[in-house]
């Protein structure tokens, strides 16, 4: 990019940018081909509203480019809490279109609107686009479980708001509030996992958002129920006292349970030329079968990662 036109979206500087143009009419078509970040870039992290403006104006589709991280202008202003750069990006065509570009790992702009906490940005966004509540990641997660393992309180009340403020039947927000990630963990698994009393209030408490929505029974990949969960991180982990007993009687008040899986033989066991991971098989069915004075015995040895996954 040219340096005088990269310091005039730095800085916001309209003057400059028209002389630019001016003296190259195809100065922006050019960016296309010779660079992978444009002005939009640059004045969308910068915050000048103005400026992206007079750009979308003279070519809206550098909208619509991404840079070498896979991010486009509205990733970056949402990601920033730049607000009003949000809003004039927000007002070019094709407004499902930049709204459900993908960065490299899959995130569109909500994402990175959640994963920040930007309350205004992601009250704009679903404004302007309310199904990009419902798109995932590349690890199928949803803004939601974004902004639970993120720990973002607030970011998740308002989704949880805004999926029932859409008016969205009943079926399409129970998909949401239940959606697994890649390794079948729903928000209510991340929220227990982090011992997050006022996210877990919000899901399953009295009174929930969204009332009777959310499956406090439902099981990840590992065949964990986010009260097996609650129980191990009751052993290892701990955590402020009054914390997880309000916690425990609010997965009382739903009759939250453990997964009750019927007990394997060996035989059912899938066979494995690795006596280790065959032990390590057999070792999981114990465990999740187990009650909690086995269960202190049995995971002596085993990793927290072995329990839960990539996602601990």
């Amino acid at each position: 990019m040219d340096q005088r036109l990269f310091e005039a979206a730095r800085l916001g500087d309209i003057t400059t940018l028209e002389l630019l143009h001016q003296e190259d009419p195809l100065l922006l078509d050019r960016l296309s081909l010779s660079s992978q970040e444009n002005p939009l870039h640059v004045s969308a992290f910068a915050g000048k509203a103005a400026f992206t403006a007079k750009i979308l104006s003279l070519k809206p589709e550098l909208a619509l480019e991404r840079n070498q991280q896979g991010f486009s202008p509205l990733h970056i202003a949402s990601a920033s809490g730049e607000i009003e750069v949000v809003r004039e990006l927000l007002r070019v065509r094709n407004i499902d279109v930049i709204c459900l570009l993908k960065d490299k790992d899959g995130l569109i702009p909500l994402h990175c609107a959640a994963q920040r906490g930007r309350i205004d940005v992601i009250k704009e966004l679903v404004l302007s686009f309310p199904n990009s509540l419902k798109v995932v990641t590349a690890s199928l997660e949803t803004p939601l479980h974004v902004s639970v393992k993120n720990n973002q309180v607030e970011t998740t009340k308002l989704l949880l708001e805004e999926i029932k403020k859409q008016n969205m039947v009943q079926e399409i927000a129970q998909e949401i509030v239940n959606r697994g990630n890649r390794e079948g963990n729903t928000v209510l698994h991340l929220a227990t996992l982090g011992k997050q009393l006022q996210i877990v209030e919000m899901l399953i408490g009295e009174e929930a958002i969204i009332r009777g929505s959310v499956d406090a029974n439902r099981q990840n990949r590992n065949r964990l129920t986010p009260k097996d969960i609650l129980d191990v991180v009751i052993e290892t982990e701990g955590g402020n006292v009054s914390e997880m007993y309000k916690i425990v009687q609010i997965f009382q008040s739903v009759e939250a349970r453990n997964a009750k899986e019927k007990r394997p033989t060996p035989q059912q066991i899938q066979p494995s030329r690795n006596p280790l991971r065959l032990m390590r098989n057999f070792l999981d069915y114990e465990i999740s079968n187990a009650t909690l004075e086995q269960k202190e015995t049995l995971s002596i040895s085993r990793p927290m990662s072995m329990y839960y996954g990539s996602w601990f």
